[in-house]
């Protein structure tokens, strides 16, 4: 994914009603109102709809940590410093949580 795409999904994220989203019968509502109509067979795309207000802005967080986090340890890896080193790679190994 480039960072383009990734600004127009935050654009996207920052534009719409702000959440968090429920299901209300057919009706996707936020703060007391309806924003949409819709009818899904299953309630999996109900929840898929209802739960995305929240989830993509967590991914893109996510993915800013990430990238954070790798240029950081490149750096460190790549200063020479064996202290930098062992920090880098300590930095990673938090990455996992």
């Amino acid at each position: 994914m480039t960072p383009k795409q990734l600004e127009q999904i935050k654009a996207r994220c920052e534009a719409a009603t702000e959440g968090p989203w429920f299901d209300a019968g057919n009706k996707i509502g936020a703060d007391g109102h309806g924003i949409a109509e819709v009818e899904f067979d299953e309630q999996a795309d109900m929840d898929l709809c209802v739960h995305a207000r929240q989830d993509l802005p967590d991914c893109l967080d996510e993915i800013e940590r990430l990238e954070k986090a790798c240029r950081m340890a490149y750096e460190g890896l790549c200063t020479g410093d064996p202290e930098a080193e062992q920090n880098a790679i300590a930095f990673i190994d938090t990455l996992e949580t």
